[in-house]
């Protein structure tokens, strides 16, 4: 499967909103006052955008199983990050959305940066299913 072009067929409005998310969840993720998931950045990140997605999608109203959301959220998350996903432009956004006082340090900052350069790869419903165990 070819993920780029994957992400790069979302539609113009779903584009505007992983952007929005994706720069919002950078805003928490490299705060001060996150406490990290797990110990990759990326899949922080990753989470953290999904869980905005589905609110914003409605997946409250939804089973909280709806596949096609979670791959849905996932192929919106890669899209944005594709913009982001080098060390060096991951870093600028951080330092223009983050105040230095509000944000990690820079080396802690480099360390994130450096956990970007990747794609999820669970991208479809059925991919979903198939990894989760989850029944249909």
């Amino acid at each position: 499967m070819n993920y780029v072009q994957q992400a790069f067929s979302i539609s113009e409005q779903h584009k505007a909103k992983a952007k929005e998310l994706y720069i919002e969840s950078v805003k928490e993720l490299v705060g001060k006052r996150y406490t990290p998931v797990t110990d990759d950045a990326f899949v922080d990140l990753s989470a953290i955008f999904g869980v905005r997605w589905l609110l914003h999608r409605g997946a409250h109203t939804h089973s909280r199983f709806d596949m096609s959301l979670y791959a849905e959220a996932n192929t919106a998350f890669n899209y944005a990050s594709m913009n982001y996903c080098k060390p060096k432009a991951f870093i600028a956004l951080a330092k223009k959305l983050v105040p230095a006082e509000s944000r990690i340090s820079d080396r802690q900052l480099r360390k994130v940066a450096s956990q970007m350069n990747y794609l999820l790869t669970v991208t479809t419903p059925e991919l979903i299913r198939e990894r989760t165990h989850v029944p249909m």
